[in-house]
């Protein structure tokens, strides 16, 4: 089965002349040589960050001795001067933080115009013509305009949406994954040898040098894993193979006394090693004269540039996937020649531009149905605008078709506070069960957010379940358990916890994705449509859990919703995660950002990353953590007055407590008053978790029905994790009885839920009496 687009126009969000997809080494550097040629470009990375060679795979160094640096390309010399230190005599360790920055201003300073946590989804030829690109992210769909495509992506994105022809893959390959250890006690060079390969507790590692001190040290593994490369699903399996295998070893090596007090500081996002294999045939048949005959000179190969060419004009590939013979499959993997090749491909296509790129000029906006014709039953939407009050050129785009991956009983979308419990409980209560998340691992704010800590929140019922899970992890990593008032949880150690009691439960993860579209049918809510690295694909579930934290499914379905505060729409402020040091960060305030529009929410990511001191940092994190954005409004609103006045519910599902930790501009005539709340228990009512005209969808986290004054009392973590595992249940008893959510008899949630711990028993024999 498969579903296509709702929009038969797309807003256009930008047009350029070449639009390059991927922002590693090799994707910054084509993009830099064509912007200096006066082209116009645009970088698409589907991270939050550049240089993912060395940041998402966590590989902090560059093997460079001095003659190779100074023969390196010009981004490479420019890395090492402001992020590098040499640690050995062929080894130069980097700091991330320093590394990213320095990219984004390598980048931006040539007038390259980068977007961050974008998918491509489609391409856009009309009469086989590249015209542009469509892109996904928490904006829905977009166009980008141009006529020349750089896929410089490891997965091989657009190649694969072009339906370009792959060779089919080894069924294991060699992936690479590091740890990052700090305070490490002085190492014995023989059992512990830096740069060369030892085996430890039966796995093949290899340390380097940190570039803090001796102390920093990390471990890179070399695993042994399936290869499949066609499926998201896979990707994301494989990837918990990864962290099983070395939070295994991990466990093993701070049993060792060089390692016994040292803190499990950081692990890679994402494996090092083939995502794609090589792309099979003749790509450029349309290329002729000069350009057919040019070639790339790389050290100990030279390549003919029609490797590099795809079957449609105007697209070009850099990466894994080149049909290079002679170069070894895991060249690219070396950002020297990442941006070597970067570098050439894109000053060959500046000089041969008119041979290179489509003939089709820009595409002219268009009037056309804003919506496609579509028979009765499920279809897919989405936001009309990735911005509010803008008015965008918009043109006319195929469809598409987009296949369906998973059918169950409970989808949740997103895998944060509220999200990974939702996951949790739901499959234990024996349902097919999926998660999608957008990051790379469970666990939301708590962990790529970089809040490794709770403030208030009861911490009874699911929450207590999730520090169990927490603490059990610690001691298995021998590290000290989180207690006290604060508890503070080692961040990876909180992340695997999730992931494997996820997995152990049965849920299947899909990470990375970007939820770009949600099936309704009327006011049903029957799944969504996510964008991956693979393409996009379409999943379908008899309940959906709204765990995205900015109500992006309800949103995106048509929910009506408040924006931040209801007098002004400001919001919160949110966080980019400062790590002062390796695992470790202080708390911050910023300012606001609209999560809905993407232009905005790059401008976050950019600007948060220039705060917290020059030169201070070690890193930021990779999750824009919004403290605030959508309010869904569900069959009822929590208000501030309600928790002054303590009201009572006879729905209440959940028991939230915190002080009004506001974090923001207050909106309430109290608070403008000079009212300062105090600590409150807050009673949450179920019916704030039903969005307002919908079935079949659940909303739970931070965009819950409550006004922007209400929400700083219940937006704490232990008390988001337990609203989790109460929508979890609700849907349990809605797919047993045949209910939707709303229909549910929610005395009989209650009474589980009085069993779970999370509601007190005197619950279920109060009465309570209406006061006027």
């Amino acid at each position: 089965m498969t579903f296509s687009f709702d929009l038969a126009t797309l807003p256009v969000l930008h047009t350029c002349q070449a639009a390059v997809v991927g922002g590693g080494f090799a994707g910054v550097s084509a993009a830099v040589a064509l912007a200096r040629r006066g082209f116009a470009v645009m970088l698409i990375e589907p991270r939050t960050y550049l240089g993912r060679e060395v940041t998402a795979t966590l590989r902090p160094w560059l093997q460079l001795d001095e003659e190779a640096l100074a023969g390196a390309p010009e981004v490479i010399r420019c890395v090492v001067e402001r992020a590098g230190r040499r640690q050995t005599a062929r080894e130069i360790a980097l700091n991330l933080d320093a590394l990213k920055l320095a990219l984004e201003d390598y980048l931006l300073e040539a007038g390259v115009r980068l977007l961050y946590a974008s998918v491509v989804t489609g391409l856009h030829a009309p009469g086989g013509e590249l015209a542009g690109l469509v892109i996904g992210n928490k904006s829905g769909r977009q166009l980008i305009e141009c006529r020349l495509v750089i896929d410089a992506t490891e997965t091989a994105s657009v190649a694969r949406l072009a339906g370009e022809p792959f060779e089919p893959p080894e069924a294991e390959a060699v992936y690479r994954r590091t740890l990052e250890f700090d305070g490490v006690a002085p190492l014995d060079p023989v059992r512990f040898p830096f740069d060369q390969p030892v085996v430890l507790h039966g796995q093949t590692v290899i340390l380097h040098r940190g570039y803090r001190d001796s102390r920093h040290v990390l471990v890179e593994c070399l695993l042994r894993l399936p290869q499949r490369h066609d499926s998201a699903f896979a990707a994301s399996a494989r990837e918990l193979a990864a962290r099983r295998l070395t939070m295994d070893f991990a466990a093993a090596l701070t049993a060792e006394d060089a390692f016994s007090a040292a803190y499990l500081s950081g692990a890679s996002y994402e494996l090092c090693g083939p995502h794609t294999t090589r792309l099979a045939g003749y790509g450029g048949r349309w290329l002729s004269g000069e350009i057919e005959r040019a070639s790339l000179d790389l050290p100990g190969v030279t390549a003919p540039l029609p490797a590099c060419a795809g079957r449609l004009r105007g697209t070009w590939y850099l990466g894994d996937a080149i049909r290079w013979p002679g170069l070894h499959a895991d060249a690219f993997w070396d950002p020297s020649l990442a941006s070597a090749a970067g570098h050439l491909l894109g000053s060959l296509l500046a000089d041969h531009w008119h041979s290179a790129s489509a003939s089709s000029a820009a595409a002219a906006s268009v009037v056309a149905p804003l919506r496609a014709q579509t028979s009765a039953g499920l279809r897919v939407r989405e936001p009309e605008s990735p911005q509010r009050g803008r008015a965008f050129r918009r043109v006319a785009v195929e469809s598409g078709s987009v296949p369906v991956a998973r059918e169950v009983d409970v989808l949740v979308v997103g895998g944060g506070s509220s999200g990974a419990t939702a996951a949790i409980t739901a499959a234990r209560e024996g349902l097919k069960t999926v998660l999608v998340e957008m990051n790379p691992g469970l666990g939301g704010t708590g962990t790529f957010g970089g809040v490794h800590s709770y403030w208030f929140g009861r911490r009874t019922g699911f929450a207590g379940e999730v520090m169990r899970l927490v603490n059990e992890m610690h001691e298995y990593l021998h590290h000290p358990a989180a207690t006290g008032v604060i508890p503070k949880w080692n961040i990876e150690a909180k992340a695997y916890a999730l992931a494997r009691a996820a997995h152990e439960a049965g849920v299947e993860m899909l990470f990375n994705a970007f939820m770009i579209g949600v099936l309704v049918d009327g006011n049903r809510v029957g799944g969504v449509v996510v964008a991956t690295r693979q393409g996009p694909v379409a999943l379908r579930a008899r309940v959906v859990i709204d765990a995205s934290g900015d109500g992006d499914v309800a949103a995106f379905a048509g929910a009506k919703f408040l924006y931040g505060n209801e007098r002004d729409h400001a919001t919160m402020w949110y966080a980019l995660a400062q790590f002062t040091r390796p695992g470790l960060t202080r708390n911050h305030f910023t300012s606001t950002v609209d999560v809905s529009n993407i232009e905005d929410y790059t401008r976050a990511i950019l600007a948060g990353r220039r705060r917290g001191g020059k030169g201070d940092m070690h890193d930021h994190g990779i999750y824009v953590a919004p403290r605030e954005s959508r309010h869904i409004l569900g069959d009822v609103v929590l208000t501030l007055t309600d928790q002054l006045l303590q009201r009572r519910w006879p729905d209440v599902v959940n028991i939230a407590f915190s002080n009004h930790d506001v974090k923001g501009h207050s909106g309430s005539d109290w608070i403008r008053a000079g009212l300062i709340p105090p600590n409150l228990e807050v009673e949450i009512p179920y019916r704030i978790l039903l969005p307002g005209g919908l079935d079949n969808l659940l909303v739970v986290g931070k965009a819950i029905s409550a006004t922007h004054d209400a929400l700083p009392a219940i937006r704490m973590q232990a008390d988001l994790e337990n609203l989790g595992g109460v929508a979890a249940l609700a849907a349990s008893l809605a797919c047993r009885n045949n209910q939707t959510p709303r229909e549910i008899d929610v005395r009989a949630l209650q009474e589980r839920l009085v069993e779970a711990g999370v509601l007190p028993e005197a619950i279920l024999q109060r009465q309570l009496v209406l006061r006027r």
